[in-house]
């Protein structure tokens, strides 16, 4: 692991790393038959997508498996176990997810600049709002399948 590039990318530890590794290995399993599969397709019945197009689809898919992998495999919050470090995890995520959704309007803001009417607030705020709502629900589930994880080992 340590001569690849990817260790770069890869947390400390050492079950992290595994896992992490075991997802990616997983989700090139899924991609090598979901090409195969537009590949007789497109022979069989006429049909093809473009390059970028799907390029996009494969990056698109490959991230969000192995993100949702990591956050239903239970492993982001190792140190959480007892119910006073649950509830302080829990505010914290609720604070960060806060902070995000802060942030992410700021950057909105300065990317598309001062909106002049209604419909051009909406399209800051809205996506602000739907970004920090996913942020919360994706961190909280992932505390929560944690805790649980950790609360089993224990027992």
């Amino acid at each position: 692991m340590k001569r690849s590039f990817i260790h770069v990318f890869l947390p400390e530890d050492e079950y992290k790393q595994m896992r992490i590794v075991t997802i990616l290995a997983e989700v090139a399993v899924i991609v090598s038959a979901l090409l195969m599969l537009c590949l007789f397709a497109g022979s069989w019945f006429n049909w093809h997508m473009g390059g970028y197009l799907t390029a996009f689809f494969i990056f698109g898919f490959i991230l969000f498996y192995t993100y949702v992998r990591y956050i239903l495999s239970g492993m982001e919050y190792a140190e959480i176990a007892g119910e006073i470090n649950y509830n302080k995890a829990k505010r914290k995520v609720y604070s960060q997810s806060i902070r995000f959704g802060i942030i992410f309007s700021i950057v909105m803001f300065v990317t598309r600049g001062i909106p002049n009417n209604w419909i051009g607030v909406l399209d800051i705020i809205g996506p602000s709002i739907l970004a920090t709502i996913f942020y919360f629900i994706f961190d909280r589930l992932s505390l929560k399948k944690s805790y649980k994880k950790n609360k089993d080992l224990l027992d």
